[in-house]
């Protein structure tokens, strides 16, 4: 027989009755091996170390841990928590095996017979020296039940806290009214528009100005919530609110200034309305975009 100290870590449902009994150690060994005052108090996840006298084993062919558990009369998890073994306890032959707390006088070949001194377990003994070992359930054989150590005492539940009483709620304050929406100004018909494509800078206020409109028409005729979000490229409808839209062919001899002059408008109206970069470059047969009567402020 050789002894062997070994790591334990307790677990839910564990006493010291318990653990000594699976380890077939004693309980005086436990309290004093761990320097434990009440022994009615251990808990979950403590570290508990025990000391156990055992023999080692070789395992043979074919054998597995259950069948040595109940070969030598110990409970399995007990050679599994000695031995560190992982799942699913897979051993092959030739493993050596620390059995723990074994029954009787230690020996392989009577290990299997029951030992009349020691307590029965639940553990079923096979035939001495007989084989098949029976199956275990899927779950493993279950500890019997332990008797508790101290009756559980009646925790008195404390008297209950008066509710606080929530303290007087404001007087809700009523939303202000909300602004009326502004009205936009009448809508030109539809022929008295055209499409401008918006540029680099371009705002709603210089277009307003150029185009002697405003900028709620503009806004108005594209559905613009906000009057500053513009952006380049985007196609806009421009009202004509003030002077007259009309449609120009180019003429031979004709010039922006001259054409500017004939429609009382400015050459920086008729340039920027038909996208015109140069106003030096118009051609004969060119069709202008011109609002008549219009003179924007320079």
């Amino acid at each position: 027989m050789i002894t062997k100290s070994l790591n334990y870590i307790a677990r839910q449902g564990d006493t010291l009755f318990s653990v000594a009994r699976m380890f077939n150690t004693a309980i005086d060994d436990l309290t004093n091996g761990n320097n434990i005052i009440n022994p009615s108090l251990i808990y979950p996840g403590m570290p508990l170390t025990v000391s156990v006298k055992g023999i080692m084993y070789t395992a043979a062919p074919d054998e597995n841990v259950y069948g040595i558990a109940m070969r030598f009369g110990v409970p399995y998890e007990a050679i599994i928590l000695a031995n560190s073994l992982a799942y699913p306890y897979i051993i092959y032959p030739g493993t050596s095996l620390f059995i723990p707390g074994i029954r009787g006088n230690g020996s392989a070949q009577t290990a299997g017979c029951p030992d009349a001194s020691m307590p029965d377990w639940g553990y079923p003994s096979p035939p001495c020296g007989s084989y098949p070992w029976p199956t275990p359930p899927p779950c493993g054989y279950p500890y019997p039940p332990q008797p508790d150590p101290c009756p559980p005492q009646p925790c008195p539940c404390p008297p209950m806290p008066e509710p606080m009483p929530c303290p007087p709620q404001p007087e809700p304050i009523p939303c202000p009214p909300m602004p009326q929406p502004m009205p936009c100004p009448p809508q030109p018909q539809p022929a008295d528009y055209f499409i401008y494509t918006v540029k680099s800078c371009d705002t709603l206020y210089k277009l307003s100005m150029l185009f002697c409109t405003s900028i709620e028409a503009i806004a108005c005729a594209n559905n613009i919530a906000n009057p500053n979000l513009i952006y380049i490229g985007q196609k806009l409808r421009i009202p004509v609110t003030c002077g007259k839209l009309m449609h120009y062919t180019v003429a031979a001899g004709d010039s922006l200034y001259k054409i500017a002059g004939m429609f009382n408008t400015t050459v920086n109206s008729i340039a920027k309305a038909n996208g015109i970069a140069d106003p030096a470059l118009i051609c004969p047969g060119q069709q202008l975009v011109i609002i008549a009567d219009c003179k924007p402020d320079p």
